[in-house]
Parts: C-alpha cells; structure tokens; sequence
C-alpha cells in the first residue's frame, strides 16, 4: 500500500478542524486484508511511539524583530513597487523577491510550532507575532519558510507591515499593492494561497490588538 504524509489539497478542511497533517493510503484492486492490517498496524505503532514534549523555553534577548521600513504601510508599498517599476521581465521581479528574502532576520527554532504553524499547500510557514514594545497597536512579526520563494514574499509582508500600525495594517489594500507588483499574474495558485494565508494570519493579529487597544 502506497501512503503519502503531510500537507494535501484538502488544506482548508484540515485547517478547519486543526488538523495539521495526514497520512493518505492509496489502496488498490490487489491489495489483500494482511496489507491492509499491517498498514493499521504500522500506524498504531507510530502512535504509540509519540511521546509528549516540553515546552521549549526561548530567550528572548535573542529575539530580533524588523524595524518599521517606512511611517505608513501605503508608503512602504510605494517604495517597493517603484523599485519594481524598473524591471519590466518577470525573471527580474522574481530575482528581487528572492534576494529580498536571504535577508530575513532568523527565527528561532523553538519559536516553530504548531501554534506559529501558517498552513499552506506547498511549503511550511511559520509566523511568530507581538504587540511592539511602548506602542498602542503597532505589530511586530517574525515569520519563516523552507521555501526561498516564500521567504521573499515573507520579506515583502515584513516590509509593508513590521511595526505598523494595526488600524493602518487592516486598512491598507494589499490585494491593490500584490497586482502593482505582478504577483497575480505570475505566482502559482498554490503560491497565491499561501501569500493570502499568511496576510490573513498578520490581519487576524492586527484585529486582536485593535480589541485590546479599544
């Protein structure tokens, strides 16, 4: 019997009920009862070897967030996309966003868990985020990928959203600022859902601190 473990197309499904991977069996005409029953056995056997872990402790003097890159979100996107304005070929845009991205500030490995967990399709995503020191509602956010592409889109958000304002984050049009870009057009549509899960995720943060904030 054939299996594949992970992340499938049924994402919003999993996501719904907190589910955040599966082991999918492709069964077939000739598989008989035994491989079934070793298949039932060998995934009892998992279980079991699944032991609890300990809350990592992380320190947080090794924590470092982005700056604010510009006094507004909608100025932080002006400036990104006069830099894109300049490259008319797609392969050039996505050059930038790759560079962009081997420039992220790193995330611990204790700050990934299934709490940080951003579930997407195609790639792992976590996101870590907090109320900035001395602010009112401004947001602060790490966030990671095992993907380059994605990294560099991360970089984007950061970018646009690290440490500003959450009335701003919430009013600003990123779908406006996402088809400046050209990212409609050119990014996959599993790429395209987990950009949109990843603002969803920085958006719901945003709302949070606006119902603390009053």
């Amino acid at each position: 019997i054939a299996v594949r473990t992970g992340h499938h197309c049924c994402m919003p499904v999993m996501t719904r009920f907190g589910i955040p991977g599966t082991i999918r069996a492709s069964i077939a005409m000739y598989n008989t009862r035994d491989d079934v029953d070793a298949l039932v056995a060998g995934l009892e056997k998992l279980i079991r070897a699944q032991k609890p872990k300990a809350a990592a402790k992380i320190d947080a003097s090794m924590i470092r967030f982005p700056e604010k890159s510009a006094a507004s979100p909608d100025a932080a996107a002006a400036e990104i996309i006069e830099t894109f304005s300049m490259f008319d070929d797609w392969k050039e845009r996505y050059q930038i966003i790759i560079d962009i991205g081997e420039k992220l500030l790193p995330m611990l490995p204790e700050m990934k868990t299934e709490l940080t967990r951003v579930h997407g399709c195609q790639s792992t995503v976590h996101m870590f985020a907090r109320k900035h020191p001395d602010s009112q509602d401004a947001l602060d956010f790490l966030a990671d990928s095992d993907a380059d592409l994605v990294r560099g889109l991360i970089a984007l958000l950061q970018k646009v959203y690290a440490g500003q304002s959450s009335r701003a984050i919430l009013a600003f049009d990123v779908e406006g600022f996402f088809k400046q870009l050209g990212l409609d057009q050119y990014l996959t549509m599993g790429r395209r859902n987990g950009l949109a899960g990843m603002v969803e995720r920085i958006r719901a943060h945003a709302n949070q601190l606006v119902s603390i904030s009053g």
